[in-house]
């Protein structure tokens, strides 16, 4: 058995397989389907769940998994699911740890636990234990909230009994009793902080993990919570792994069980005060553990809550390390209100009380202590009789009022949690005077551990972010990249071989810039490994994305002419660029002028200036630094022309039929270039809209229009088109048409216009090469020919001829690789019926 126990807390330190495993919870987790199956307490119905944990299958799961795991459908609340991406966490206890069952050595137990996020929730954390088919873990959400994992029954079955529930929940159905600290806030030598800021405001924090050597002892009255030592055993190493969790992220600090002592029943613990009042307890530890010359940082008692309120307590602020006892040791009793069975499923709450006695043993005050200057909450007031349980040594003096709080906080009394972290303020001076602590040394075994980046993040490609890790034990590392969840790995550039310690971070974690790759994936991970013995490695706890940033200029088109008085649609498309500048050069990129220097979303409205060159251009690039820049081809630019074609001299207009107006434009480019059409009956004496007072398109060259019949027969008709930009720009007929009202009528000289026969959609639009056209006929067609024509009506392109068409909805693909960039009409004809639809070739 020893062998197996060693083999277990090397896996997660020395495995290099690093593809994460895949697993979906439905293999070993079933929910509780209804309210009536569940034993759950009725109050609880709102904010816990019930599920049963498969015990040989999850064992399977979480013991075939290597450096990371990704399990689906796997509950994140009370009435969730989500996806979970965890790595293993590195053991509290190793080879070394001595356990004890009462007097009588016994192996170690058998606890593998994950940490990691919920996919989607930047900011979450989670952590899970497994021992023995028990699943015991914490879901901190994005926002806050915490759900603990528990099992809740003495079940041996292979088959399970958990709850996942919100703390706060369970807190008021345990009616649990009100955490106070017996900790007097009287430091310990402990200096003003601004003492600390006048003496090290300069000091650069060293690069060293800290490690605290801890003794564990457990009461027969924690024993007698479960009355079961593997369940105890199994406990204690999961508070510690919660804790060892947040010093580590925070402080720079791991932890190591050296030692852990259960009493029992039948063998009871050797203290007076065991069940009573939890101070008291501290001086019966103090007492026996100050003659002892066992090496050690802190001695931490594991109790029941005792018979107060004073849950937990510490040797004073700055304990550890100072010669209370001739071992340097610091001291600590925690009480536990009870584990794995209602109404006791307080898992992250005991945690915090554990985290919160260290805290003080180590250097910190409560956060409303007037130390702070300022304090750093308000949950407690000074100024309350006693009986008040809001009654604290805080620096506020008037009516409580609830802060957020933090884990050196009493901001749980107010029945709303504390997120699981130290305050930065906090989190400093922990540091700050555990550096200052000669017995806190650096863990004996080598380790490295990647903080950054981690799961949920979004990154894009060219932008330069931090890798940040911690090492110790290590000289050199090799820093690796993957974008495809570890099915391979590149090296970071410059990182093949560098110091550990590299980037003087803050409290000595070391860190690089690293340039992110021009890559999009969903699947992005690090990994960080001894550079001279790849078996110490360490992946980033989740995929990250990374997003390739993008810039292309959809508008203007190479070879478009534009007008003097034209305004310019310049239209781009991006990806994570919030801005960009916008240049014009008038001779071929040798000069370039500022447009815009700074312009948000898609698009700008240009004023075409009034000048004539065939070498125009566009530039548009990323005001971010990015080295992005896109850049039209050549357009020209020049004084607006338009031509009447049709209907003309001589012509015959049937005032009964309707017929296409055609003309022809030179320099008009922009689709908000109009033109405004007319007619007149008596050679220009009286003129008439045909087209609306907005006018339409300059660029179509056609519109159909009817001359009715309340137009009487005219042999001195014209037609005018006038440019609306400048209305000077006009043209007319050459000379009189005719339109005839006889019912006997037959058009000469102009192009009858055919009703359309169906529907017609483009996608994409604009296209490069090959596009879908979206029919829908209103009556079969038994041919089909499919055309690409240009502005002026000439034929491209011939893009397919289909017959048999049925009445009903059709698709086309066509392909227009061939055909230069530039503005189209895709047209398809069936006999003498036509259907149109704009097309923009675009590369």
């Amino acid at each position: 058995m020893k062998t197996i126990y060693i083999f277990l807390a090397v896996l997660f330190v020395a495995t290099t397989t690093s593809t994460a495993t895949e697993i979906n919870a439905n293999a070993f987790i079933t929910m509780t389907k209804s309210e009536s199956s569940s034993k759950l307490p009725k109050t609880l119905s709102t904010s816990a769940r019930e599920f049963s944990v498969n015990v040989p299958a999850f064992t399977t799961a979480f013991k075939s998994s290597q450096q990371s795991i990704i399990i689906n459908d796997f509950p994140i609340s009370n009435s969730k699911l989500g996806t979970l991406q965890l790595s293993p966490v590195y053991s509290v206890y190793d080879a070394e740890t001595e356990w004890f069952k009462g007097s009588m050595r016994v192996p170690a137990p058998n606890v593998v636990a994950y940490r990691g996020t919920i996919v989607g929730e930047p900011n979450s954390k989670v952590l899970l234990n497994y021992a023995s088919g028990d699943l015991i873990g914490c879901i901190i959400h994005s926002n806050g909230e915490k759900f603990v994992l528990s099992p809740y029954s003495t079940s041996f079955a292979k088959d399970r009994d958990h709850l996942i529930g919100e703390e706060n929940a369970l807190r008021m159905q345990n009616n649990s009793p009100a955490f106070l600290c017996g900790t007097k806030d009287i430091a310990a030598s402990i200096p003003s902080t601004a003492d600390i800021k006048q003496k090290y405001s300069e000091q650069i924090l060293s690069d060293r993990l800290l490690e605290i050597e801890v003794i564990v002892e457990a009461t027969d009255e924690f024993y007698k919570l479960r009355n079961d030592y593997d369940k105890a055993a199994e406990y204690v190493v999961s508070l510690f792994n919660m804790v060892s969790m947040v010093y580590e992220d925070e402080v720079n600090i791991t932890f190591k069980l050296i030692e852990v002592q259960i009493y029992t029943t039948d063998e009871p613990d050797p203290y007076a005060n065991s069940g009573g009042e939890n101070d008291k307890l501290l001086k019966d530890l103090v007492e026996k553990w100050k003659t002892r010359s066992k090496s050690r940082d802190l001695v931490c008692l594991l109790s029941d809550d005792g018979s107060t309120k004073v849950l937990g307590i510490s040797n004073g602020i700055g304990g550890m390390c100072n010669n209370t006892d001739g071992a340097l040791s610091g001291y600590v009793v925690c009480g536990i209100t009870g584990f794995m069975n209602l109404p006791s499923l307080l898992y992250s709450d005991q945690a915090t009380t554990i985290a919160h006695e260290i805290g003080h043993n180590l250097a910190a005050y409560h956060t409303h202590n007037c130390w702070w200057k300022p304090a750093l909450d308000s949950c407690t007031s000074s100024n309350l009789p006693s009986t008040n349980i809001f009654k604290s040594d805080a620096c506020n003096t008037g009516a409580p009022i609830y802060n957020t709080g933090s884990i050196m906080s009493y901001c749980h009394l107010w029945n709303k949690g504390v997120p699981f972290t130290f305050l930065k303020r906090v989190a400093d001076t922990l540091r700050l005077w555990a550096e200052k602590k000669s017995c806190l040394t650096e863990p004996t075994a080598a380790m490295i551990k990647v903080d950054y980046p981690f799961a949920n993040h979004l990154f894009k490609s060219n932008s330069t972010q931090e890798i940040r890790w911690t090492s110790t034990k290590v000289t050199t590392v090799k820093i690796e990249y993957s974008i495809d969840n570890g099915k391979t790995w590149q090296i970071v550039p410059g990182a093949e071989n560098i110091d550990a310690k590299t980037g003087n971070r803050e409290f000595g974690n070391a860190k690089i810039s690293w340039v992110i790759p021009l890559v999009s994936t969903t699947q992005g991970l690090i990994r960080i490994s001894d550079a001279t013995n790849p078996a110490i490695t360490s992946v980033s706890l989740g995929t990250f994305t990374i997003q390739a940033i993008g810039l292309t200029l959809q508008n203007p088109i190479a070879g478009t002419k534009y007008g003097q008085k034209e305004k310019m649609d310049i239209q781009w498309t991006s990806t994570l660029i919030q801005r960009v500048k916008i240049e014009f050069t008038s001779n071929g990129g040798t000069d370039w002028t500022t447009v815009v220097a700074s312009q948000s979303g898609n698009s700008y409205q240009f004023d075409v200036p009034d000048i004539e060159t065939s070498q125009a251009m566009l530039r548009v690039s990323d005001t971010a630094k990015n080295s992005l820049v896109t850049q039209s081809g050549l357009f020209s630019i020049g004084k607006e022309k338009i031509m009447l074609f049709t209907p003309n001299g001589g012509d015959i207009v049937c005032s009964k039929d309707t017929f296409n107006i055609r003309w022809g434009t030179e320099f008009i480019g922009s689709s908000s270039s109009r033109i405004r059409i007319e007619y007149s009956a008596d050679n220009g004496k009286v003129w008439n809209n045909v087209s609306s007072s907005v006018g339409i398109d300059a660029r179509l060259g056609i519109y159909p229009w009817t001359a009715t019949n309340k137009i009487a027969s005219a042999g001195k008709a014209l037609v005018r088109i006038s440019y609306r930009l400048d209305t000077s720009l006009v043209d007319v007929s050459l000379s009189n048409f005719t339109i005839n009202s006889d019912a006997n009528c037959i058009s000469v000289g102009v192009e009858e216009s055919i009703p359309n026969f169906g529907t017609l959609t483009v996608s994409p639009n604009p296209i490069s090469s090959h596009g879908l056209a979206t029919i829908e006929f209103a009556a079969a067609c038994p041919n089909i020919e499919c055309l690409l024509v240009d502005t002026k009506g000439a034929t491209v392109a011939q893009l397919g001829n289909y017959d048999n068409m049925s009445a009903g909805k059709h698709e086309i693909r066509f392909d227009v690789s061939g055909v230069p960039t530039g503005a189209y009409f895709l047209t398809l004809r069936c006999g003498g019926q036509r259907i149109t639809s704009p097309v923009t070739i675009l590369r």
